[in-house]
């Protein structure tokens, strides 16, 4: 080997190390202010996925009570052929419909700008970070429902999550399938995903 060639193998071998080193850094820096602000980033998640399910109970349903949807689900338990009669009571017109789809539309925007700021500070917050089995963080539901906004960068950040092995490679899967606008199948690994087909009925697709 040349000195030149021997040259170019060392530096390329430095510019590696300083890129480790910098990403295990990063990664430190985030874990720590992930564990200093744990509360508070795991209630402002739970009450957007809260809000979040919601209002897509609402537009099946056609009732933003949940107390009301909790009766008709005790109910189809019990006697699951009432299910499409009590259902027929919550269905909203038209009109009602198309308003709460777009402010489900609006504030999926709004909740992925938010989650993509949580992540690009925090990394993204998952429950094995903290080691906490017992307060429920549910970003998960968020990452279901991302929005492209910035699509390159959006993948840019979350790229970034799936190398430090803060995100899994389901969950990145799941977020790229989303910032894809679903189309195709979601890249994941050892479980069934159920897609409903223009029919009305569900595929199981096992990966």
């Amino acid at each position: 080997m040349t000195l030149h060639k021997q040259d170019l193998l060392r530096k390329c071998i430095i510019n590696c190390l300083i890129l480790l080193a910098s990403l295990q850094s990063c990664k430190q820096d985030k874990d720590k202010l992930y564990k200093r602000d744990y509360n508070q980033i795991r209630n402002e998640i739970n009450t957007m996925a809260d809000s979040d399910q919601l209002i897509r109970i609402a537009l099946e349903y056609g009732t933003w009570d949940t107390l009301e949807w909790k009766k008709l689900e005790d109910s189809v338990l019990i006697n699951p052929s009432i299910y499409d009669t009590i259902k027929g009571k919550f269905i909203l017109n038209n009109e009602g419909r198309d308003s709460i789809s777009k402010y489900m539309g609006e504030t999926q925007k709004n909740y992925t700008e938010r989650l993509m700021k949580i992540i690009d500070k925090y990394g993204y917050p998952s429950q094995t970070r903290i080691g906490n089995t017992t307060n429920r963080i549910m970003s998960d539901i968020l990452l279901a429902h991302l929005y492209p906004i910035d699509k390159e960068q959006q993948l840019k950040i979350l790229q970034e999550e799936l190398k430090t092995k803060r995100m899994s490679d389901n969950q990145f899967g799941i977020a790229e399938w989303n910032l894809n606008l679903r189309k195709g199948i979601p890249k994941l690994k050892g479980i069934e995903i159920i897609i409903r087909l223009p029919n009305g009925k569900d595929s199981v697709i096992k990966n």
